[in-house]
């Protein structure tokens, strides 16, 4: 019975944990591997052996991460915990509960508790060797049998082999959970700097808190095992000091007071490194934001031959940082050194009081064993100015990370549908729709999780929301680690769902359709990683949009048009659901939604720090028939052609490389490209030339878009297109509300007020460009006393250098 019951629990032990071919498939190695396997890591061995045949890894060939492990799953997880326990603890303290304690429960307690059981089983050496020694020299009670010895040494034996698996495991879960917390944090960052305002932060911030701050909380993979030496240190040293004042007396508590004076000192060194690690933060944001604006502005920089005064700047701030930098490192080799005299100076005043002033022999038993012992507290005591280094460390990393997330969002990209008085006549407490609950059920929405997100521009991403539901659903962002899907599907499987979308949505054959909807803007709240949260309310800021009824059959074109301030970028935005949800809902009085897939266009358009091509293909498979065709029609071949580099010139951040109009033609081609059923486009003819504007509108807008059946909705201030024969029907806006809404013919017959409404706001638009021109001398002149003030700052030397080399 007892050898079938062993085996029993053998089998048990090496039988893989996932049974299911299903889940074998998604999970990762580690997710199936049995007890066995974790504890030897064996589980690993595939990937090491094709490594070791190859000599490297590629990336299809690394497994795959575990369920637990993802960073959508982690990033979700952690942003509703951050919201629950915003208002009950402080953002830093809610941070690093969220983060290590919240999502990572599991990994935290079992990297600590094999971290415990390796120091605790370090302690079973010098009993052993003890017993060893007095046999081996023949003192008294050292009468232990042979086969009892050789017991002794197989149980140190073992102890010594399981408590370095026990450190290796506690090692690569403590690894594997700052891994996660990088992740977390990059992905809050990222979300975060998309709805603060552009006022509040600058790039250079945010790009050291991704590449500085997260990054060094990522590479702590030490951390839980250093605390758990801490935690070991302070619950040990009692019993420690106890067997050692056994061996040597009152010399224990002399060995007691050296550490505790240590960690006194170490703390002390920690704070101090820590003041100094804030300065090096501040200097490289400085430093980052300086050569942020130099590459910004490195046109205006080299025509005005102000090189010389901005190198002077920067490596000024350069030499601050550095002797910031040269402070950190000082105070943390101090910190060091404090722990290595200490693990010398221990030893040493337990020998010399026990020899010195007990006057005792001190005999290889005691000596061995009583160093036995001590190594026992040497990872202790060792780890205690590590311990303070990493506080010092991390401390302004927490502090800047978590000050950056509880930071207010930015009311002007938070659109919102707002519930007006005659929508609850009856004065119940309805809760209104959801806006735009476009996501078709059962097989079509299933479909269409698998398209790829059609979003134009970077204000389209909702970032507000971190966990999945049907208004990031139903504009195309996709929950899962592969965010970018491509589009799957023959045109009759896309007539399928576009068919199966518009039965669900039951719009009557309307693409487009508002009914008594209004629409606002939302007071900014402090919400922490961008996400929804009730904790404050945001209030009404401005209503935009009143009562805004609209209705856009299938392959139609609408014009909407109005003065400045009317509401025509609030409308085409919120048809595109273009805005973080920053009260966990968008409200609206009636309906609001549009059928199949959505591009919108925005005035100023979002353009990735890649290549036109990539811009234009935004995660799309390259189909070059399809790729030329949305060149041609945006007029960009001609500007590719004067590119260093053609389609594969670098546009720079937010486009820098390219002018107003090369911009918008970009976006407008990937409009083109994108295929979508509704395209959204905000006055993309004003920033280019008439010329250029004519062959827009008749190849782009025309040929490539209503001739192919898709609903294009247009703003644009220029009137003589209101009265093409393609547009279907226009749309005045006036105050924040519907004038007049119809064919363009009807509504010169129809309507006496048109006329004069039209000169009223053709004035204000001249007006407008007058005021703009008048500014522009003085602008001019500004500049020119700003280039003529840094001027006089450089010396004449300087100033000859630059002329040379301007010339």
């Amino acid at each position: 019975p007892l050898a079938s019951s062993l085996l029993r629990a053998f089998v048990g032990l090496t039988m893989e944990r996932c049974g299911s071919n299903e889940l074998a498939d998604v999970a990762g190695p580690e997710d199936a591997a049995n007890v066995v396997s974790r504890y030897s890591f064996w589980w690993a061995y595939p990937s090491i052996k094709v490594a070791n045949q190859k000599g490297r890894l590629s990336e299809k060939e690394l497994p795959q991460l575990p369920l637990l492990d993802g960073p959508a799953s982690l990033f979700q997880r952690s942003a509703a915990l951050w919201r629950r326990g915003l208002a009950a603890r402080g953002a830093k303290l809610e941070l690093v509960q969220s983060i290590y304690w919240g999502v990572q429960k599991r990994q935290l307690l079992t990297s600590f508790l094999h971290g415990w059981t390796f120091l605790f089983l370090m302690t079973i050496d010098p009993l052993i060797l003890r017993v060893l020694l007095n046999s081996a020299q023949g003192s008294e009670g050292g009468d232990v049998p042979l086969n009892a010895q050789l017991l002794l040494v197989l149980v140190l034996s073992l102890s010594m082999l399981v408590r370095v698996s026990f450190m290796e495991l506690c090692y690569f879960h403590s690894a594997r959970l700052t891994n996660n917390v990088r992740s977390i944090l990059v992905h809050a960052i990222f979300r975060k700097a998309l709805c603060v305002p552009d006022h509040e932060v600058d790039a250079g911030r945010i790009t050291n808190l991704m590449a500085t701050d997260a990054d060094k909380l990522g590479n702590t993979a030490w951390v839980i095992f250093s605390f758990s030496q801490w935690t070991w240190a302070v619950v040990s040293l009692p019993a420690v000091v106890y067997f050692l004042y056994r061996l040597v007396g009152i010399a224990s508590f002399v060995a007691a007071t050296v550490i505790i004076l240590g960690s006194f000192v170490n703390r002390s060194l920690s704070r101090r490194s820590s003041q100094r690690t804030r300065q090096l933060q501040r200097c490289r944001d400085k430093r980052a934001k300086l050569m942020h604006e130099l590459i910004r502005g490195i046109r205006t920089i080299k025509l005005q031959a102000l090189e010389p005064l901005w190198l002077e700047r920067i490596s000024a701030c350069r030499v601050e940082e550095m002797h910031a930098l040269a402070a950190v490192r000082v105070y943390s080799a101090l910190n060091s050194l404090v722990g290595s005299l200490l693990a010398t100076s221990v030893p040493v005043t337990i020998f010399a009081c026990y020899t010195l002033l007990e006057g005792r022999r001190l005999d290889a038993a005691t000596a061995f064993t009583t160093l036995a012992w001590i190594s026992t507290l040497k990872w202790s005591i060792q780890t205690l100015p590590d311990a303070y280094n990493l506080v010092a460390d991390i401390k302004p990393s927490l502090d800047r990370i978590s000050s950056f997330l509880s930071m207010p969002m930015q009311a002007s990209r938070c659109i919102a549908g707002l519930p007006t008085a005659s929508s609850d006549s009856n004065g119940s407490n309805q809760q209104p729709n959801s806006f735009s609950s476009s996501r078709p059920s059962g097989e079509a929405a299933a479909a269409s999780a698998r398209r790829r997100p059609l979003l134009q521009d970077s204000e389209l991403a909702p970032m507000g929301n971190s966990s999945p539901g049907p208004d990031l659903d139903q504009v195309g962002v996709v929950h899962d680690e592969q965010s970018w899907l491509s589009m799957a599907g023959e045109a009759e499987e896309e007539k399928e769902q576009e068919l199966a979308v518009r039965h669900s949505l039951g719009l009557g054959g309307m693409a487009l359709l508002v009914d008594r909807a209004s629409f606002g803007y939302l007071q900014p709240s402090n919400l922490g990683f961008g996400a929804e949260s009730a904790i404050p309310e945001p209030q009404l800021a401005a209503l935009v949009l009143k009562e805004v009824s609209l209705a856009v059959p299938h392959g139609h074109l609408v014009m909407v048009a109005g003065p400045v301030g009317a509401g025509k970028s609030c409308l085409l935005a919120s048809l595109a659901c273009a805005r973080p949800a920053l009260a966990g809902r968008c409200e609206v009085a009636g309906r609001c939604e549009v059928a199949g897939r959505r591009a919108y266009v925005a005035q100023k358009p979002f353009l990735l720090n890649a290549t036109v091509r990539e811009n234009v293909l935004f995660g799309l498979d390259l189909d070059q028939v399809k790729y030329e065709d949305a060149l041609r029609r945006a007029a960009l071949k001609q500007d590719l052609l004067a590119l260093p580099a053609g389609e594969e010139t670098l546009v720079g951040e937010s486009g820098v490389q390219l002018s107003g109009g090369q911009k918008a033609r970009v976006a407008l081609a990937r409009a083109l490209y994108a295929d979508a059923d509704v395209v959204l486009l905000d006055d993309v003819l004003s920033a280019v030339d008439a010329h250029t504007g004519r062959f827009l509108w008749e190849q782009c807008i025309v040929g490539g878009l209503l001739k192919r059946g898709k609903t294009v909705v247009l703003v644009s201030h220029q009137l003589q297109y209101l009265s093409r024969p393609e547009v279907s029907s226009v749309v005045l806006l006036r105050e924040g509300r519907i004038w007049l809404q119809g064919p363009w013919r009807e509504l010169e017959q129809s309507d006496d007020e048109l006329l004069s409404f039209v000169k009223e706001w053709e004035a204000e638009e001249a007006a407008s460009d007058e005021e703009h021109a008048a500014e522009l001398p003085s602008q001019a002149q500004e500049e020119r006393e700003g280039v003529l003030k840094l001027t006089n700052m450089v010396s004449v030397a300087e100033c000859q250098l630059a002329v040379a080399q301007s010339l």
